[in-house]
């Protein structure tokens, strides 16, 4: 069943967009597609986390039974907090941003993050993201034309949501906002590729279509509470052509992999292997 914004999951968990025009239509997204290589390292990643919860919490852990250490070392909430936390004060910065495009009141449809001792929060996005905001528009004569909106592109079959597209210094620009603490990664600019080379604003939901503006740059803008940058990215025929690597990779280990051998040619003759030592 697809979402509020368009996208549903297949069976591997990767999300992908429905087209509501032929509910058969379906686009891969361009977050699905650039995790395809990144998912070895999170799943490492993943058990140092489960790994090291389970050292913290041996003796709480030790008066469980076997299926209930099971079910919290399974449940990513638990053992990966930090990480759920780092997401959800990114979509707070993001709301934020968005509001003040769209001249909403600051704290629209903004959540409260929980703080832990390890990821503390002040939960002050009202106060840091207008300022910082401010700061960027000034400095670089910034001018918003869309946010949050969704691309597609049915040449290459994929589709997905920026964060922004304003004018920076005269320049018609994507950008991407973070707010991790170690700053964009180069990924980033595979994904600002991808959507400046979306054939139209696709609305997900009601079918309608605006026009793309041609964008010529790309930028992270990168904001936390101790302050902003703003990070120029690489937008030419090599980014894309690296994104389209990363989308053929995507659909053969998503799903052609499990074509690639078939039945047996003569099952019927199979025989069993007599060991050799008898």
């Amino acid at each position: 069943m697809a979402s509020i914004d368009g996208t549903c999951l297949d069976d591997a968990g990767n999300r992908l967009y429905r087209d509501p025009r032929n509910p058969t239509q379906l686009y891969a997204s361009v977050t699905s597609i650039l995790n395809i290589k990144s998912k070895p390292g999170l799943g490492i990643g993943l058990k140092n986390q489960v790994a090291t919860f389970a050292a913290k919490n041996r003796k709480e852990l030790a008066t469980l039974t076997q299926a209930e250490t099971l079910a919290i070392l399974k449940d990513e909430k638990v053992i990966a907090k930090d990480w759920q936390i780092a997401g959800e004060f990114g979509t707070a910065v993001h709301q934020v941003v968005e509001n003040i495009i769209y001249a909403e009141p600051l704290d629209h449809d903004l959540r409260v993050v929980e703080s832990t001792k390890s990821y503390p929060v002040s939960n002050t996005f009202t106060e840091f993201v207008p300022q910082y905001w401010g700061e960027f528009v000034r400095e670089h004569n910034v001018k918003p034309i869309m946010a949050e909106r969704s691309v597609v592109n049915t040449i290459w079959g994929y589709a997905g949501r920026f964060d922004t597209i304003a004018e920076i210094d005269g320049e018609i620009a994507i950008i991407d906002t973070k707010s991790n603490k170690n700053g964009p990664k180069p990924e980033v600019a595979l994904q600002n590729s991808a959507y400046s080379q979306g054939e139209y604003v696709f609305d997900f939901q009601s079918g309608k279509i605006t026009p793309l503006p041609r964008v010529t740059a790309s930028y992270v803008l990168w904001i936390r509470e101790e302050g902003w940058n703003l990070f120029p990215l690489k937008l030419n025929d090599r980014t894309f052509d690296v994104f389209l690597e990363h989308l053929f990779l995507f659909r053969s280990w998503a799903y052609e992999v499990d074509t690639f051998v078939g039945p047996a040619v003569h099952s019927d003759r199979i025989q069993p292997v007599k060991p050799f030592y008898r």
